[in-house]
């Protein structure tokens, strides 16, 4: 299950349980300008409140304010409620340990005093930030505190917030059956009140959104229609214009893409009225998968881009990859018709040479038929002449493209790459045009960081794959404080992001990686070894990395270690592309044979031992097609 979408779905809900509502903050303003200093504690909450969800920080500093009045003016119940719009503005910005300690500072102003409403306001707080930071016991556990303070208050609303959001955790931990009961229990708090809420229809959007993920379509479209007919009597078009979304992606699951456009055009001219991106980014997507259903590629295209455009974070390569997926579908498309059209063509070329002969046998006097004939040949020659020139170019267009592809693969890795205080070398051999093994180079005044990686495939995938891991060790290496822990982190991304499709799960990144402090080596990796010439020993030192291929699963600990280099010692970082080059008799060349053509250069500079490297492995390989990507670096002490 997709975790931050289904937040994303369950967040209808208010993160405050406070009960005011303003339309125009100046009317707050002019009140304090009015007001005795002892009540402006409650109008800076009320502000603090307002500008919860902009931008900035203007709901903490009236959070803060309405701190210092409260607590000059020995206000306890303002001091508490204070503290709670501070930690909801902190829990707004994810800031969740500052969020933390404003609500464990009201909390024990509000058990004094046995407000029970203002401590279930606390717990409901403190189990969103548990949730969002995926401490899922300890937010079930204030959930279900919280329902309890609830009850004592005999606060309907807040009974209903409560067992909505310990419905929401089961659903998140995918206990769908506790969730669904939790939903309905809330549903009969109403009922039994004979009271309607205004978070029914969310609670509804909830148990639609349950049963979609248990492919239960019917009853997921029934709570869903439930849920627009709640937004509609209260006029809530943000409501209704996420349940028209919602309806859509039913709709194209059931591949009824007709009533799926006709819904989101229903949501569109909502959001006409409204200015929320969020929601509207979703619909954007939602449309993109429509017309991607249909292989629609140029208007997918055009909602993708829509879609990435409203996104507040996210990695300018996710975008570059996805746009490119898709020019790609639709080039192939293209060219899949007019392979074809070709396809017909020499068929029918074939079909009138095999009726010429034909008429050339039986009706040889038939002089001016078969000269018909011959001018009909040579104008469909023509026509194919002319569509194979127009291949061409379609084949020229394609190499133009992948050439571009490794320029992009290619900036990526030297665009963060800093030159190394060693003498070194750089062997990179894709395969085809865009390979799938990269490098890391990093160099910082107390030590210097070399990787080198191998994804899974080669080619156009495996190029795809190379920019996630150079970006995504890019955005970890120096935030750490060990290889290990790098490692573990790059596992972990790597996991989530292959398990985003079932495509992608039997992907995955070995490499190795190592940290040069003066003359120690710490070193670490997933299934690539590392070898070491010792000019005191004369010879090659294997070092074996962690035996796990990163992405294969998460939370798995990865170890590193280290060695000492001396003056005039190599290290060599390598993917198996060279060692596994077959020859023209299908022998492998081995890691042996490399190691005894690496320990034939170790008296080399780095440029000669480039030089003899190639020269080998093209001697080797000879008129043999290249097996795999190769990629090898070299350091000299």
């Amino acid at each position: 299950m997709n975790i931050n979408k289904l937040l994303s779905l369950l967040s209808i809900l208010i993160v405050v349980n406070y009960t005011f509502a303003i339309s125009d903050p100046s009317v707050l303003f002019k009140k304090l300008q009015n007001c005795p200093d002892s009540l402006k504690s409650e109008i800076y909450c009320d502000l603090a409140y307002y500008y919860l969800d902009s931008t900035g920080n203007k709901s903490i500093i009236f959070s803060d304010k309405a701190l210092e009045y409260a607590t000059k003016f020995n206000n306890t119940n303002d001091v508490a409620y204070a503290y709670i719009m501070k930690g909801s503005s902190y829990l707004a910005k994810s800031m969740y340990s500052e969020a933390l300690t404003a609500f464990n500072n009201a909390y024990s102003i509000s058990e004094k005093s046995k407000n029970y409403y203002q401590l279930h306001t606390i717990c409901n707080n403190l189990g969103i930030v548990y949730k969002y930071t995926k401490e899922y016991d300890l937010a079930l556990k204030y959930y279900s505190i919280a329902l309890n303070h609830a009850q004592k208050s005999g606060d309907l609303q807040s009974i209903v917030q409560s067992l909505t959001n310990i419905g929401n955790l089961y659903t998140i931990r995918e206990d769908y059956e506790k969730g669904l009961n939790y939903y309905f229990s809330a549903i009969n708090e109403c009922s039994t009140n004979d009271t309607f809420l205004s978070d029914i229809p969310s609670i509804y959007n909830n148990i639609g959104y349950v049963y979609y993920i248990q492919n239960d379509i019917e009853s997921s479209k029934s709570a869903y229609f439930q849920a627009l007919e709640g937004f509609d009597s209260l006029k809530n078009n943000f409501g209704k214009a996420i349940l028209y979304n919602n309806l859509a992606e039913l709709e194209i699951l059931s591949h009824n893409y007709v009533l799926a456009e006709k819904y989101i055009s229903y949501a569109d001219s909502l959001h006409q009225l409204m200015d929320y991106n969020d929601s509207r980014k979703n619909l954007y997507f939602t449309t993109y998968e429509l017309y991607s259903q249909q292989s629609d590629y140029q208007r997918a295209l055009q909602y993708y881009i829509k879609y990435n455009n409203l996104k507040d974070s996210i990695y300018n390569i996710e975008l570059a990859q996805q746009i490119q997926e898709i020019k790609t579908k639709y080039q192939v498309d293209k060219l899949n018709t007019e392979s074809k059209i070709k396809d017909e063509r020499i068929r029918q070329k074939n079909t009138l040479n095999i009726l010429l002969l034909t008429v050339i046998l039986i009706i040889s006097l038939l002089i001016i038929f078969l000269f018909k004939l011959v001018f009909q040949k040579q104008k469909l020659n023509k026509l194919l002449n002319k569509s194979n020139i127009s291949l061409k170019q379609k084949d020229a267009d394609i190499e133009f493209n992948l050439q571009y592809a490794r320029e992009i693969q290619l900036s990526c890795m030297f665009n963060i790459q800093n030159e190394l205080n060693y003498d070194y070398f750089i062997l990179d051999l894709p395969k085809f045009t865009v390979g799938g093994d990269f490098y890391l180079i990093r160099q910082k005044a107390e030590h210097s960081v070399i990787t080198v990686a191998d994804s899974t495939g080669h080619g156009i995938s495996g190029g795809f794959l190379s920019v996630l891991g150079i970006q995504l060790l890019d955005s970890l290496l120096f935030k750490v404080n060990s290889l290990s822990e790098l490692l573990n982190h790059l596992n972990n991304s790597f996991y989530r992001f292959l398990n985003t499709s079932n495509t992608l799960k039997s992907d995955s990144l070995c490499l190795s990686i190592v940290k040069i402090v003066d003359n120690t080596v710490n070193y670490a990796g997933s299934k690539h070894k590392i070898y070491k010439y010792d000019i005191a020993e004369n010879s090659i030192i294997e070092f074996k990395t962690t035996n796990y291929l990163i992405g294969s699963e998460s939370d798995f600990q990865f170890t590193e270690d280290n060695f000492i280099c001396n003056q005039g010692d190599w290290i060599f970082l390598f993917s198996d592309g060279y060692a596994d080059q077959f020859d023209k008799s299908k022998n492998k060349l081995k890691y042996k044979h490399f190691k005894d053509i690496l320990s034939e250069c170790v008296d080399k500079s780095t440029s000669e031992m480039k030089q003899v490297l190639l020269k080998k492995h093209q001697e080797w390989k000879g008129e043999c097609e290249q097996t795999d990507d190769i990629l090898i670096i070299g350091i000299k002490f």
